[in-house]
C-alpha cells in the first residue's frame, strides 16, 4: 500500500477528535439527524499480496457532507467503488440505508448515484 489510508473528513461542528488509526487526520464529528445513511466498518481490499485499503471504517449520516481525503495510491477510488458496488470488499462490511452492498447489491444501488471521474463510455458511440 503507497501513501496513507484515506480518512473522512467531517468538517461539521467543533468537537473534534483524533484519527485513532494515527494518520494525522482529524475527524469532526457532526450532529446526529438520523440513522447512518452509509456505514463502512472494518473494510479492506487487496489485489494479490497487495492491500489498496486496510481497515477503514465511518459513518455518514441525513444531511452530512463528507470529503474522502488522500493521497494518490491511497484507497479513496477503491473505496468509492466498493460503495457503490462496482467492486467487491475483501473484508469488512458497507452499507447504504442499512442495505449491505454485497447482501443487498440491488437495493443499495437504487439508493445512490455515482459519477466517476472518467465515465465509462464507448469512444465510438458519440452524440451529434
Amino acid at each position: 500500500m503507497t501513501g496513507s489510508t484515506p480518512t473522512p473528513d467531517l468538517h461539521l461542528t467543533d468537537k473534534r477528535h483524533r484519527d485513532p488509526a494515527g494518520f494525522g487526520a482529524v475527524v469532526v464529528e457532526g450532529s446526529r439527524h438520523g440513522m447512518a445513511v452509509v456505514s463502512i466498518e472494518r473494510l479492506g481490499k487487496r489485489y494479490g499480496r497487495r492491500r489498496a485499503v486496510d481497515g477503514v471504517s465511518f459513518e455518514v449520516n441525513e444531511r452530512e457532507v463528507v470529503g474522502l481525503l488522500g493521497p494518490n495510491g491511497s484507497g479513496k477510488t477503491t473505496i468509492l467503488r466498493i460503495l457503490t458496488g462496482y467492486l467487491r470488499p475483501s473484508e469488512g462490511t458497507v452499507r447504504i440505508d442499512g442495505f449491505d452492498v454485497v447482501r443487498d447489491g440491488h437495493q443499495a444501488r437504487a439508493l445512490i448515484g455515482y459519477v466517476p471521474e472518467n465515465a465509462p463510455l464507448y469512444g465510438h458511440m458519440r452524440v451529434n
